[in-house]
């Protein structure tokens, strides 16, 4: 009896291992099948990646000699006469395509843009919109959580914002052209790693504080002051700067001073024009005006005088070396930084244009339509 009941156990035993190897194997294929669908699937969606990836135009660049040089020289480089970069197809209907999006959401938010005027005041709402449509990463680079658009590409979206409120595409080419620009070239990369990511997707907006009482186009005349001390190398900064744009939502604030130095070859110290970044969030001193500068235009820029009463900047925030602060200034709001005033400038100009046309087709003088008369 013993006997069978142990056959008959071997018998079952031998049989439940054979269903768990079965099952174990069937299981292990459906895996491979599983692993073999998600590979497929993996590929597939890079290859799609890879043919929606735009075009580089850096290939379809060509390197220039100075041109004014060239021109005394006799030659005269046509290839200045054409835009900045010239689109490849691919980005060219990118561009149409994110366009059309950037109207519809202005048109959509046209209550808030109509209330800037009267308000003096730019929505959250409005720059919540424009951050989410890239307005503010354009001219970043993809190491630095920019998008990498080319000049060509950022203006025309920047122009497209420029006809819808001026006031709005002020104070996106502050942050993100100026004051980043200013950081791209010339910023540490400590600096650069901190702050460019929060610039390029509008978390931080960033604001350059040049004007004071005693500098205006002359920003070599500057008396807002630094002093180093000597032990710790903290620098503190003192001093009111004026027309600061958007001061009140600011909170990285790129000042020029002047900071009392020597020369490298030694003599007497000098106060010479320096650079530095403060971080309004980690620093105390600063009191924002409550009220705004009176303007006819750009009513919500939100002009103010921000004042900067002892407030202690790190050694490593400092931009430009004494003496460097004015050339740092020209170079970064040169080429790209006037291509952008320019953009701004003829968007207004074509909308004055459509209103003066406008008014024009409506007005008449002795029950005729001033529009009808040839000189008109």
């Amino acid at each position: 009896m013993i006997n069978n009941l142990g056959r008959r156990s071997l018998s079952v035993l031998r049989n439940y291992s054979k269903r768990q190897i079965n099952t174990t194997s069937q299981l292990n294929q459906e895996v491979k099948q599983l692993d073999e669908a998600t590979k497929s699937e993996i590929e597939q969606l890079e290859e799609t990646a890879e043919k929606s990836k735009l075009t580089s135009i850096d290939e379809f660049r060509v390197e220039m000699a100075p041109f004014l040089k060239e021109l005394f020289c006799g030659r005269f480089n046509t290839i200045v006469l054409s835009y900045p970069d010239t689109l490849t197809n691919d980005r060219y209907f990118n561009v149409e395509n994110k366009l059309l999006d950037l109207r519809k959401a202005l048109e959509s938010r046209q209550d808030y843009i109509d209330n800037i005027q009267t308000e003096n005041y730019i929505s959250k709402d409005l720059i919540m919109s424009m951050r989410s449509h890239g307005l503010f990463a354009h001219r970043g680079s993809l190491q630095d959580d920019g998008e990498g658009y080319s000049i060509t590409e950022s203006l025309r979206f920047l122009e497209e914002v420029a006809n819808a409120s001026l006031s709005l595409s002020n104070i996106i080419v502050n942050s993100a052209w100026y004051g980043a620009e200013v950081l791209r070239r010339h910023g540490s990369p400590e600096l650069k790693k901190q702050y460019l990511p929060g610039l390029h997707n509008g978390t931080s907006i960033c604001a350059l504080c040049v004007a004071d009482d005693m500098a205006g186009t002359d920003a070599n005349s500057a008396s807002a002051s630094i002093l180093q001390d000597p032990q710790t190398g903290t620098l503190t900064l003192s001093g009111d700067k004026l027309w600061v744009t958007n001061g009140a939502n600011v909170d990285i604030f790129i000042v020029w001073a002047k900071q009392v130095s020597k020369y490298a070859d030694g003599g007497a110290l000098t106060p010479r024009l320096t650079a530095v970044l403060v971080d309004a969030k980690n620093s105390a001193g600063i009191t924002v005006s409550e009220h705004n500068y009176p303007t006819r235009g750009l009513k919500g820029c939100g002009f103010k005088s921000v004042k900067f009463d002892n407030v202690q900047v790190p050694l490593e925030n400092q931009i430009a070396a004494p003496g460097q602060g004015f050339h740092i200034l020209t170079d970064c709001l040169k080429d790209e930084a006037k291509l952008a005033g320019c953009v701004q400038i003829i968007a207004g100009l074509r909308k004055a244009l459509n209103r003066t046309i406008g008014a024009i087709s409506l007005a008449f003088f002795f029950s005729k339509n001033i529009y009808s008369n040839s000189k008109v």
